[in-house]
């Protein structure tokens, strides 16, 4: 499936401000399930310099800074990205303890993944983990689709534009989030049974019709014999070629689509306005 199409961020002040330096994760990512065909990112106004490196987490960032002030920061990108895997479950998990819950993580790579196994679950997102480890038979995958699965019949999903992530029992006692509520606590299930997972930000191709388009936000799962694979609890599904990838991190903060600040006269306050288009085609 090949997505084209653009981002634009505005931020627009109430006073003129000086715009501290910027980090914007909005570059889609290439991996072995997706190919970056084409990308641009423009500025206004005009930065005094950028730098483009890899963060902590290996997304790609942009920084920005700036001189002078303004009344309003707007971000265009443009991208052409090729997804590649039809299939969420091309491969074999090599071993029986690769396949159990917990999986038995290589040695080198568990010290890798010790950031992805972090949280701390309330009680009832415990109960719900222990229910859905026992439910499928203490096998990894099958974890990791019921879990999305439950979530989606159980859990109705809100658009909430902004604000961080709800903690996963919050999100679980209210039986509705936005997808990123519903991704934090697909995210602490899986870590309280021993499985690494992280926080994945991007695009999906499925919407409500004549809804403006929104980035979304679902879990990645680290399997032996995988790697990592997307699983969307808003959709109650294993991720394949339907969704664009544009960040990862073992936390939603470093996911962040754009972070900075600004210096202003005292009450100088901000708002945000996002427009996502793009159109999808087989390639």
């Amino acid at each position: 499936m090949r997505f084209s199409g653009s981002h634009r961020t505005t931020y627009t002040y109430s006073d003129e401000v000086f715009l501290q330096p910027h980090k914007i994760r909005l570059r889609p990512r290439s991996d072995p399930g997706q190919v970056l065909r084409e990308y641009s990112i423009h500025f206004t106004p005009e930065p005094e310099g950028t730098t483009d490196a890899l963060d902590a987490w290996g997304n790609h960032v942009t920084w920005a800074w700036f001189s002078g002030r303004t009344s309003k920061l707007e971000i265009i990108t443009r991208f052409v990205v090729d997804r590649l895997r039809a299939n969420p479950f091309d491969f074999v998990i090599p071993t029986p303890e690769g396949e159990a819950i917990p999986p038995a993580y290589a040695q080198d790579e568990r010290a890798a993944l010790g950031p992805y196994f972090s949280s701390e679950p309330g009680p009832g997102v415990v109960r719900l983990a222990d229910a859905v480890a026992e439910a499928a038979g203490g096998r990894v995958l099958d974890f990791a689709s019921t879990l999305a699965e439950r979530l989606h019949e159980e859990c109705r999903m809100i658009v909430r534009p902004t604000g961080s992530p709800m903690r996963g029992e919050d999100t679980l006692e209210q039986k509705e989030g936005s997808c990123r509520d519903l991704a934090v606590l697909y995210i602490e299930a899986c870590r309280h049974v021993g499985i690494a997972a992280r926080f994945v930000s991007g695009y999906v191709e499925r919407h409500p019709f004549d809804a403006p388009r929104e980035l979304h936000a679902w879990a990645g799962v680290y399997v032996p014999g995988a790697g990592w694979r997307g699983f969307d609890p808003s959709q109650g599904l294993a991720v394949a070629n339907r969704h664009v990838t544009l960040a990862t991190a073992g936390q939603p903060a470093g996911a962040a689509p754009v972070t900075g600040s600004f210096v202003g006269s005292n009450g100088a306050t901000t708002t945000l306005e996002t427009v996502i288009e793009f159109g999808v085609e087989d390639v």
